[in-house]
């Protein structure tokens, strides 16, 4: 009786062993006994794939690199032609001035006031700006510029004077072409307040106008300011080539360099 308990069990065990054929119990032989070498080799295929995945993806980041190192070689040269872009037509003379035209014609000391004009005695159009610049409020500005003209003015000329602010702005290069504009400025004269990003300083082409001073150049053009208990203060325009910035300040509390320009005839 107690035997005759296990039947059923026997009997499904098997019918399963007989429901597998020959060449399944086969397979399963096979793959118990496989050799290990088999697995190395999927492994050892797949390690190579990966490496050679990483050896093309090596590749094209390093001439990715090499693009960008030959497009920041090309920058100067295409920043030099930007700028030549914004300033217009440009004529050296060997005089040591400059005639640009950007708004009409105008015609720039290359150097600052208190500077010398040194050419180079192998090309006449080049040379370099010595000494050191002067620094003056505007109401001595206006007075050195006066007794400058009297006194027989610069290469021939005795119509020099203090440039507007939108000439001397026009002067300005931001090497990545990027600024920034404030309300400060009045809308008619539609220009940015400040170069923005990493640029290069000075922000003025050093090749026209060599060693500019960083600090503000003094422009004509002023701005009233009405005081709360009457009377009338001058705030003056300037821009400073370190910055590239344009600045509205009191006329009493600072100082300025002064490029001079004349209108071409």
């Amino acid at each position: 009786m107690n035997a005759l308990k296990y039947l059923p069990l026997l009997v499904v065990l098997v019918l399963a062993g007989c429901g597998k054929s020959e060449p399944d119990r086969a397979n399963e032989a096979d793959r118990a006994t496989a050799p290990e070498h088999t697995q190395d080799a999927d492994a050892a295929a797949l390690l190579e794939e990966v490496r050679a995945q990483r050896e093309v993806e090596r590749q094209r980041f390093a001439e990715r690199a090499e693009r960008d190192r030959e497009w920041r070689a090309q920058q100067p040269e295409r920043d030099r032609e930007r700028h030549l872009r914004r300033y217009g037509e440009v004529q050296i003379h060997n005089d040591g001035t400059v005639t640009i035209g950007t708004i009409g014609e105008r015609t720039w000391m290359r150097c600052s006031i208190g500077q010398h004009w040194e050419p180079d005695p192998e090309n006449p159009n080049d040379g370099t700006c010595s000494g050191d610049a002067l620094t003056l409020d505007p109401l001595e500005a206006r007075r050195l510029v006066r007794k400058f003209n009297q006194a027989g003015g610069f290469a021939g000329h005795t119509d020099w004077r203090i440039p507007r602010m939108l000439e001397l702005e026009r002067l300005r290069l931001c090497s990545t072409g990027r600024t920034r504009r404030n309300v400060e400025i009045p809308l008619n004269f539609n220009v940015f307040r400040v170069c923005a990003g990493r640029y290069e300083r000075p922000t003025i082409d050093s090749q026209i106008f060599p060693n500019t001073p960083s600090q503000d150049f003094l422009s004509s053009d002023t701005k009233s300011i009405e005081g709360l208990f009457g009377g009338t203060t001058y705030r003056y325009w300037s821009v400073s080539f370190r910055t590239g910035r344009i600045h509205l300040r009191y006329s009493g509390h600072q100082n300025y360099h002064l490029r001079l320009v004349r209108d071409e005839d």
